[in-house]
């Protein structure tokens, strides 16, 4: 839900501190510190993510991490781990691609949608997707190009302060939403 709301790339999401999450604003202010350009953004995810992003800080987050650590015990033969996880990752998602990459492939089979390309092989289905499904759908596509990242857009929104950004984006917001219906 945060990728689909916010365009980022799965590699600024397994980045997220905590502190780069501001869940007291409305709507939700991401700050991502690692993206592609190298340089620092600020996008917004809407009211279902906000409530998953909390429900797994809550509820989820350390039990995930705590299953993780049982699940890598060395191996008996050789003492060696596959992976290690450290208790004390401060990430919102202390997951590995690769892990994200194998949820990913375990649900869109459950849901029917794990489809390959016949020359390549890969999954047409990628967790980048959501990054389309976020240009593609959200109303203004000048403040997509901007809240995603992308350089080359040079319009008004370059010069926008968050405040101002956050009322633009709660206009389109509902084109991004999932599960949930959003009055007019």
């Amino acid at each position: 839900l945060i990728m689909a709301s916010s365009g980022c790339r799965m590699n600024e999401l397994l980045s997220l501190e905590p502190d780069d999450v501001h869940d007291d604003e409305i709507p939700t202010r991401i700050y991502f510190r690692v993206t592609k350009s190298e340089q620092p953004r600020t996008s917004f995810i809407t009211q279902e993510a906000t409530q998953a992003y909390q429900d797994w800080i809550k509820n989820s987050r350390d039990e995930y991490i705590t299953r993780a650590i049982r699940r890598n015990t060395p191996n008996k033969k050789n003492g060696k781990t596959l992976c290690t996880k450290n208790p004390d990752d401060s990430r919102v998602f202390p997951l590995h691609d690769a892990t994200v990459r194998k949820i990913w492939i375990k649900h869109a089979k459950k849901a029917g949608m794990a489809k390959r390309d016949i020359k390549t092989g890969r999954m047409l289905i990628q967790p980048h997707c959501l990054r389309k499904f976020f240009r593609s759908y959200f109303g203004n596509a000048d403040l997509a190009e901007h809240l995603m990242g992308h350089k080359g857009y040079l319009s008004t929104y370059r010069k926008m302060n968050d405040k101002q950004l956050a009322k633009e984006y709660l206009k389109n917001m509902n084109t991004v939403t999932i599960f949930e219906r959003i009055p007019k």
